[in-house]
């Protein structure tokens, strides 16, 4: 017998839609791969930067005035400000930079600490360290090393907003693909748009959860432990709720658990297919066929 499938009539807007898609999803990946990348940027930016100013002359410095200033908005941040005199070739200047990294922040306690050491050291009279530019004395800095936190926080930021804007665009390039060669199948034989549909292959789908599971337990434990070891002196200072902070590391911990459980059922697993007995298969029909698991997955017993 012959069964004879009604012609089915698609809209032309609906295939413009689809057509579109792809493109729709690069225009929205590429500002989260432009944030990314200006991030990476100015991250490496950040590190030539204190690598130059590593070797720049060194002058003590009086300090004048110092202050921490604190913007109360969303969340509390710092801004550790001074205003110090030093001298070259005989001739006074004043410098007003405190730290390589510019504006406020809360990412750990550098401010406050800064803060203390330069009033500290005004209260006492006492002399600090400031490193000169050698083609323009005028320009000095007081802490010209790179803030561990604040790289680890850029680096993540550039890392996840990238990552996003890669992916997406790696989808509309493989939504593209399969638009393609869905409108290059014969149109009384949609089964061999796929190869595994064309073979009549059924393979053990497991390892698309652990690309899920893993992917997502580094991130979540890429941004809650660096959040916590940066803040932790904060989090135990003030404690009470605080301290609920401590769940985001140890939800980080389950999740990389589970993600090695789906690895280690993948390993034992993964190389399952089931093998159809005749292809194509039929709807309402029966379903026949072959099951072959990995030596991995048989039974000591037999």
């Amino acid at each position: 017998s012959e069964v004879i499938a009604p012609e089915v009539s698609t809209p032309m807007s609906s295939i413009q839609k689809r057509q579109h898609g792809p493109l729709f999803l690069i225009l929205f990946a590429l500002p989260f791969l432009g944030g990314g990348l200006f991030t990476i940027g100015l991250t490496v930016r950040t590190l030539e930067r204190a690598s130059t100013m590593a070797h720049w002359p060194e002058a003590p410095a009086t300090i004048i005035e110092t202050e921490l200033q604190e913007d109360h908005g969303d969340s509390t941040t710092y801004q550790v400000k001074a205003r110090y005199r030093y001298e070259v070739d005989g001739l006074a200047h004043e410098g007003t930079r405190v730290g390589l990294h510019r504006g406020s922040d809360n990412i750990g306690s550098w401010h406050q600490d800064r803060y203390r050491e330069l009033r500290a050291a005004q209260s006492d009279g006492q002399p600090v360290t400031c490193r000169i530019n050698p083609a323009d004395p005028t320009d000095a800095i007081l802490y010209p090393e790179a803030r561990t936190s604040m790289l680890l926080f850029y680096s993540l930021f550039g890392v996840i907003f990238g990552g996003v804007g890669v992916g997406a665009i790696w989808g509309s390039i493989y939504q593209r693909r399969k638009q393609r060669a869905a409108a290059e199948a014969p149109p009384d034989t949609p089964w061999v748009r796929r190869k595994d549909w064309a073979e009549g292959l059924v393979r053990a789908s497991n390892h698309k959860q652990v690309i899920f599971f893993t992917g997502f337990a580094v991130f979540w434990n890429l941004v809650s432990w660096p959040a916590l070891l940066a803040n932790s002196r904060t989090i135990f200072a003030q404690g009470g709720l605080a301290l609920l902070v401590l769940l985001f590391p140890v939800i980080g911990l389950g999740l990389a658990a589970w993600a090695v459980r789906e690895i280690l059922v993948m390993r034992r697993y993964g190389k399952a297919v089931f093998q159809m007995a005749a292809v194509p298969g039929v709807l309402g029909g029966r379903l026949a066929g072959l099951i072959r698991l990995p030596e991995s997955a048989r039974p000591e017993d037999g």
